[in-house]
């Protein structure tokens, strides 16, 4: 049957997607095929919920590490190969986003803004890059009510923040 068969909700974890796949690929489940191995998480997930960023709220001043590692390994199931991949596509394309939302700013391009805010939030999350994510957060929040001349205030900071990010993630990395 063509359509949707089931539902995975963001932020993806790689338990969650094992499962999935399991469920679809198992004789049982009505896939075809069998399920690829699934990893042995060696940690407990914590709970990664963030209260709402408040539209007026300050830029945050980060301190401290850029990434929350139980965040990355919760995604990864703690997967090494999974984590450098991730941190690999996350820097590149944080690039090419950021790049981009400074470039919708100075045109003016609002659907582009948010969207590059938003994809930019949903990525700082995905790898545990807390400060970004917020950034990120008030910048969506700002552009849409009226005020530009915050969000890209806030663009700057984004900016720094990354590049806080990106030094921790090549320094405990590689």
């Amino acid at each position: 049957a063509a359509g949707m068969d089931d539902y995975l909700g963001k932020p993806v974890r790689a338990e969650s997607l094992y499962a999935m796949l399991e469920k679809h690929l198992s004789p049982n489940g009505g896939g075809a095929g069998h399920p690829p191995p699934r990893p042995a998480p060696s940690f407990q997930p914590t709970d990664t919920a963030r209260p709402a960023v408040p539209a007026a709220a300050p830029s945050p001043r980060p301190t401290g590490c850029p990434v929350t590692l139980e965040r990355l390994q919760s995604v990864t199931a703690g997967n090494e190969q999974l984590q450098s991949e991730l941190i690999s596509i996350f820097l590149g394309d944080m690039r090419r986003r950021i790049r981009a939302l400074r470039d919708a700013m100075e045109s003016n391009d609002e659907p582009r803004q948010r969207l590059e805010a938003h994809t930019i939030k949903g990525s700082s999350a995905n790898i545990g890059a807390e400060a970004m994510n917020a950034l990120a957060a008030a910048m969506e929040s700002h552009i849409p009510n009226g005020r530009l001349d915050q969000a890209i205030a806030l663009l700057g900071d984004l900016e720094a923040e990354f590049q806080r990010v990106t030094d921790f993630l090549r320094e405990s990395f590689g």
